[in-house]
């Protein structure tokens, strides 16, 4: 008899802009299903959750709170990718303008951010409005695959610009999806919990 799927991972997940006069509200991520669920409470009588006034302190609480549950920034960055995956497919993206990486309403957005012309390149739209800007992989052994390369971010002018996916600062390289110190800031905690998974 083969032994049951695991359960699913869950992690909590900031949404950049989810908030209110409270401060940033977090959403509940679950692994390879769309969409996020927000954590704006249920019922006449609930409030929402509130972690942090900025979105610097939202995202600390938010990784503090996931490793206290076991799920690291890696972890939780799979987690949230496998749910923007189900999402796509949700959308049914085989189809423009999702999936056309050469054509679709998303092109003009495209053609103002700094990201090389490679086929496999796309714009896929999140339930909260933001366009995670993907690359599938290359690799045959990695098909499915799919890598950030950051976040197609409009200013007050209306100009498009390719934006860090966690704090939305204009970036000009695509490598990682990542400005330099949220960068910086993700290999430290990931140091900081191996070194404690270590001691």
């Amino acid at each position: 008899m083969p032994s049951p799927a695991p359960a699913p991972r869950i992690c909590f997940f900031i949404p950049y802009g989810q908030q209110d006069a409270k401060g940033y509200i977090p959403s509940l991520v679950i692994e390879n299903e769309p969409g996020h669920d927000p954590l704006k409470g249920h019922g006449a009588c609930a409030e929402a959750w509130h972690w942090g006034a900025t979105y610097e302190q939202a995202r600390a609480i938010c990784a503090a709170e996931n490793a206290r549950r076991g799920i690291s920034a890696e972890d939780a960055l799979t987690i949230v990718m496998s749910s923007m995956r189900a999402g796509r497919r949700a959308l049914d993206v085989s189809s423009p303008p999702f999936s056309s990486p050469a054509g679709g309403r998303f092109r003009v957005i495209l053609d103002q951010l700094p990201v090389p012309a490679r086929p496999g390149i796309h714009l896929e739209p999140q339930a909260d409005g933001t366009l995670i800007i993907l690359e599938e992989s290359p690799d045959p052994e990695d098909a499915g695959g799919e890598g950030i390369l950051g976040v197609a971010t409009q200013d007050g002018a209306g100009r498009w610009y390719l934006g860090c996916q966690s704090c939305r600062a204009e970036i000009s390289e695509t490598d990682s999806g990542m400005c330099v110190p949220c960068r910086q800031d993700l290999e430290l905690r990931e140091r900081e919990e191996r070194a404690w998974l270590w001691s």
